[in-house]
């Protein structure tokens, strides 16, 4: 067949055919052909020919010797998409590379390094590197001497150089060389890396762990660096308080630090040491424990430790200080308070039982005066009468006092109850401000009484009258003759009871330690015309009353000679 009647070609494929047999026939020599034909199954494949004339006896032929190169072309088309990948990860990488000869003269370079010297990249190839001008004199010798050690094949170790860039600035350089076979040519391939932020960061560290180790080593505090269970860190405090040296401790093998801890102490500081060193927040910062010195001696210290960095690492900071003394300190003092809280049992034991002794005769007592004032008066002279007001007054208060007292020994054993029943809070202020008339008379002073005709609310009636009583009485005690006192009752979303006085208020001292318990506030000698006598209990004991119900008792003042107010607020239900 005529191979142009073939499935094999393309009509171009047959042209090309052609031309090389009119070459051949015309005398001219064919040429090596490449071309991608189908053949019959319909798979592609590529072919290689050439041409030739020969002659076989009287004939002129046309000889064609074709060779598959599939195989081949599959192979230069892989190299090609790899030489394509190579080539750009090649102009892109952040590194400067450079591929130079064993005499140092550039083959080729990405545009990194062209920048890195300050050159087009034209420029730059076919010139050896150490005529670029960014070496320093000392530089050109190392790598001099670098080309000469790759010249006799060994393999050179990264460098790190300081220089300067095209643009003027101090940089640091990392220089990795190695050897390369490029088409059985040794070539130079380096790497070239701007480590200068890495520099500056390990300098700023070098300081930082400079500073550290001046302000340690000064310290008269403990500090310790704990790493990889091994002590690489600790200042001379730290020794003195266990009792070795320096060399002694950082001579310890993983995990021998323990044998300075207590048994009692050990889990949970090497628990703690761990988490502290693989970095972890979720630790305990100060706490105390019991350390074995290195004489054997037990002492009590007290640490503060966290993770830290250290030399780019997560380690464990330890601050230390021996607390021996105040643990002793600590031990007597729990010894005397465990004393006093006994000693204070005893008292509310004995008050308890005092005023419950003296309760029933002093109620019969102070009953017996009442009688003989009522019926028997009359029979007795002034001086007698003198006698038996001087007996009411001080069974009063002695009353008084052995009641509130009552109160005291409720309130601590907390069994002060309330028996709350609906009632006129209007009516029990009159009442009390009745029984205190003759005291105001006495005192030359003047009662302002604001209240609402009626204020029903739930309340326990003897014990609210008892605060009111309280506050009533001491603005009259604390308020010079010729004084004022405001008493108000205002109803909002709850009940507002204020008691104002003119007298000699209160300092800020004062009002701090007022509800207090035996807070009297003593103002003898003063020369204010008050009375001075009380137990101190009155405001306590309201504040517990009031604060029973739900409410709030509380005092203003300007401070002295300005008077005083006492709030009560109350629930209205």
């Amino acid at each position: 067949k005529n191979y142009a009647e073939l499935d094999l070609f393309t009509s171009e494929q047959i042209s090309e055919f052609n031309k090389q047999i009119k070459k051949i026939v015309n005398g001219s020599n064919s040429k090596l052909i490449e071309m991608e034909v189908n053949r019959k199954d319909g798979k592609k494949i590529w072919i290689e020919f050439k041409c030739t004339l020969i002659k076989l006896d009287k004939n002129v032929l046309v000889e064609t010797i074709f060779k598959d190169i599939t195989e081949k072309k599959n192979t230069e088309q892989k190299l090609k998409s790899s030489e394509k990948k190579y080539r750009h990860l090649f102009e892109r990488d952040p590194n400067a590379l450079v591929l130079t000869d064993t005499k140092g003269n550039i083959l080729d370079c990405n545009p990194y390094a062209a920048k890195l010297a300050g050159y087009p990249k034209q420029e730059i190839i076919g010139k050896n590197y150490l005529d670029l001008g960014i070496f320093k004199e000392r530089h050109k010798q190392i790598f001099a001497g670098r080309l000469k050690r790759f010249q006799a094949g060994e393999e050179l170790e990264p460098i790190e150089l300081l220089t300067t860039n095209s643009d003027g600035n101090t940089i640091w350089l990392k220089y990795q060389s190695s050897t390369i076979n490029l088409d059985g040519q040794i070539l130079i391939e380096a790497i070239i890396q701007d480590i200068t932020e890495k520099k500056e960061s390990e300098l700023k560290l070098k300081e930082s762990e400079e500073k550290f180790r001046v302000i340690a080593e000064q310290s008269l505090l403990g500090i310790a660096v704990l790493q990889d269970d091994v002590i690489k860190y600790v200042n001379q405090r730290y020794a003195d308080i266990l009792g070795y040296t320096i060399d002694e401790i950082l001579a310890w093998r993983p995990m021998e630090y323990i044998k300075m801890i207590h048994p009692e102490f050990r889990d949970f500081m090497v628990e703690q040491a761990t988490r502290k060193q693989n970095g972890s927040n979720d630790t305990v910062e100060n706490y105390q424990f019991k350390a074995i010195k290195k004489d054997g001696d037990e002492i009590w210290c007290e640490n503060y430790s966290r993770p830290i960095k250290y030399q780019g690492q997560f380690a464990n900071l330890i601050t230390t200080f021996e607390v021996t003394e105040r643990k002793k300190a600590e031990l007597i003092i729990k010894k005397e308070i465990k004393k006093l809280k006994e000693l204070d049992n005893l008292r509310i034991d004995f008050v308890n039982r005092a005023s419950h002794e003296l309760k029933t005769p002093l109620t019969s007592i102070y009953g017996a005066i009442q009688l003989m004032n009522k019926f028997y008066s009359h029979e007795l002279s002034d001086e007698a009468l003198d006698i038996l007001n001087i007996a009411t007054k001080g069974g009063k208060r002695l009353k008084k006092l052995v009641f509130n007292l009552l109160d005291i020994s409720r309130i601590e054993a907390r069994k002060l109850r309330l028996d709350k029943e609906l009632s006129d809070l209007s009516s029990i202020i009159r009442n009390c401000v009745e029984e205190m008339k003759y005291l105001l008379q006495q005192r030359a002073l003047s009662l302002d009484l604001q209240i609402p005709e009626k204020c029903m609310i739930e309340i326990d009636k003897i014990r609210i009258e008892q605060v009111i009583y309280n506050l009533i009485s001491n603005a009259i005690k604390n308020t010079p003759p010729g004084g004022n006192i405001y008493l108000k009752l205002r109803i909002n979303n709850h009940v507002i009871l204020s008691v104002k006085d003119t007298g000699v208020g209160l300092s800020k001292k004062e009002k701090r330690f007022l509800f207090e318990k035996f807070s009297k506030l003593e103002r003898y000698g003063q020369g204010m015309n008050i009375i001075t006598e009380g137990s101190g209990l009155g405001l306590f004991i309201s504040k517990e009353i009031v604060e029973l119900h739900g409410g709030k008792i509380w005092a203003t003042s300007k401070g002295r000679n300005k008077g005083s107010t006492f709030f009560v607020t109350l629930p209205l239900s």
